[in-house]
């Protein structure tokens, strides 16, 4: 059970590193940008990225596999295809509260970081979200984790 808490607390931290990378990627001095402008940047700086090679080590943990743009309800969602290198069989708690857990973990500071950077953010960045997509070592699904500003 330490050995997932561990795990979890891992995860947790890096998805607070990474949505501040992500919040600081987002900055600009333009505020009236349009939905389409804040697209193109996700497409050129954070989907299509030439800096990023895929499969990209997070942690000793997890593996980011991919990324992909996705708009759902009007939002746009930054899809992370995540694989962790342990099986699912052992985890010491369900998978299925895998997502809920880091979640939970996680949402207090991403949601803090929002409210502190949003005078400094894109104009559109309140249609921007984050959907985290974990698979296990043998690629059988563990969790799917949603995050954008209309949850905090």
């Amino acid at each position: 059970m330490e050995t997932f808490k561990f795990i979890v607390k891992i995860i947790a931290a890096v998805l607070v590193v990474k949505v501040l990378f992500f919040l600081g990627g987002m900055v600009a001095k333009d505020k009236a940008v349009e939905k389409p402008m804040i697209e193109r940047f996700l497409n050129e700086f954070v989907i299509n990225n030439s800096e990023f090679k895929y499969p990209i080590k997070v942690d000793d943990v997890t593996t980011l596999r991919s990324r992909k743009l996705i708009k759902e309800g009007g939002i746009y969602f930054v899809v992370e295809d995540l694989q962790m290198n342990v099986a699912r069989e052992t985890f010491a708690i369900p998978y299925q509260e895998v997502g809920d857990l880091v979640k939970t973990e996680a949402s207090p500071q991403i949601c803090q970081d929002f409210k502190e950077n949003r005078e400094n953010l894109f104009k559109g960045y309140s249609q921007v979200g984050l959907i985290q997509k974990y698979v296990d070592i043998n690629n059988n699904f563990v969790a799917e984790v949603k995050f954008h500003i209309s949850s905090c």
